[in-house]
């Protein structure tokens, strides 16, 4: 099966981890490369592209580990932001003043609650941790963002706030693809759903056309088989 995520949409792949999810966010970040149409980004075909020119074309992609992949842990927040854009350097030079003001603008939109803009990552809470990564991300505005287990082990204000930066990212017209285990949040937030088992992709239906149930019974592989799923 395929996956096609469209402008102002959020597209969840539910199923339980381990049924090929991380090797669905290797391929569509460019940890790993496939061949060229594989993965498609806005028109172009990106397989074969690493992750900066992936980022180029539009995409952002949050991964499930917070410290070690999302963040470096004992790197300032400051130092955290500039490591995911190309947007603050300029002819080889760090831009310090906007480093600075871009990593406020997260702490502050997103709630984030920290030592201020050079504390390291490690000493933040999963939540406030989880809201600079969302909100580092969010304002760069991209055109399509991938998100693997978006509010795993934060408490339910973080949550709450992530889930409604995501639906207004949408409303602004980006594509969002959210792999979770949490079923009521994917069907909170999203308008279209596949399923991932061992391995497989289901048909990709929209979220109200199905209920818990339904998707609890593909998430065994138990799905209507078509030509391509």
């Amino acid at each position: 099966g395929r996956i096609s995520v469209p402008r102002g949409k959020i597209v969840g792949v539910a199923g339980i981890s381990g049924n090929g999810q991380s090797d669905l966010m290797k391929a569509i970040s460019g940890e790993v490369l496939l061949s060229k149409q594989a993965v498609k980004i806005c028109g172009s075909a990106a397989g074969d592209l690493r992750v900066q020119h992936r980022r180029a074309l539009g995409l952002r992609y949050i991964p499930e580990e917070r410290l070690g992949e999302a963040t470096v842990p004992e790197m300032s927040l400051e130092a955290n932001t500039l490591l995911t854009s190309n947007l603050f350097l300029a002819k080889g030079f760090m831009r310090n003043k906007m480093i600075h003001r871009f990593t406020n603008s997260v702490i502050e939109k997103f709630k984030v609650k920290c030592g201020g803009s050079k504390a390291p990552a490690d000493s933040l809470s999963g939540g406030n941790l989880q809201k600079y990564i969302v909100g580092r991300e969010l304002l760069h505005n991209p055109k399509v963002l991938v998100l693997n287990q978006p509010t795993w082990g934060v408490d339910a204000g973080a949550a709450a706030l992530i889930r409604n930066a995501l639906i207004r990212q949408r409303s602004g017209g980006s594509a969002l693809l959210v792999v979770s285990e949490e079923l009521d949040e994917l069907f909170e937030i999203c308008d279209e759903l596949v399923v991932m088992s061992e391995g497989k992709i289901s048909p990709q239906v929209k979220a109200q056309a199905i209920s818990v149930e339904e998707i609890g019974r593909w998430m065994s592989g138990l799905w209507p088989k078509t030509e391509d799923a």
